[in-house]
C-alpha cells in the first residue's frame, strides 16, 4: 500500500520506549511506511535500554537490552541500512517522497 511511498528512519529515542516501539513496528507491519536504522542507532538502543533497566533495578539489565536489540534486528533485517548513514540517506531521499516535518508542535 503505502510502504513503497514513505520511508522513515527511526533513532534510538523513538526505540527505546516500548509503547513507541510498539505502534511505530504495528504501523511498518501494516506496510503503513518501511523503517530504517543502523547498527548505531540499536546500540545507542541497547544501551539507553541497559541504563533503564539498571536503573530500575532489574535484573541482567544488559542481557534483557542486548534481548531486545537482536529480537528487532533479526524480526525486521530489512530495516538495517549497512553502510555509510549518509549515503544511504541520500538513496532513500532518491527512492522516497521527502516529507519535512515540524521541528517543534505547538498545544492549542
Amino acid at each position: 500500500m503505502f510502504a513503497n511511498r514513505f520511508t522513515a528512519v527511526f533513532d534510538s529515542n523513538v526505540l527505546v520506549s516500548s509503547a513507541k516501539r510498539e505502534l511505530i513496528l504495528a504501523l511498518a507491519q501494516a506496510e503503513m511506511y518501511r523503517f530504517r536504522w543502523t547498527h548505531r542507532i540499536l546500540e545507542e538502543t541497547e544501551k539507553a535500554l541497559a541504563y533503564i533497566f539498571k536503573s530500575q533495578n532489574g535484573e541482567e539489565p544488559y542481557r534483557t537490552a542486548a534481548n531486545i536489540c537482536n529480537l528487532l534486528a533479526s524480526k525486521f533485517p530489512e530495516a538495517m541500512i549497512l553502510g555509510n548513514f549518509s549515503d544511504a540517506k541520500l538513496r532513500l531521499l532518491r527512492n522516497t517522497t521527502a516529507v519535512k516535518l515540524p521541528s517543534r508542535i505547538s498545544p492549542n
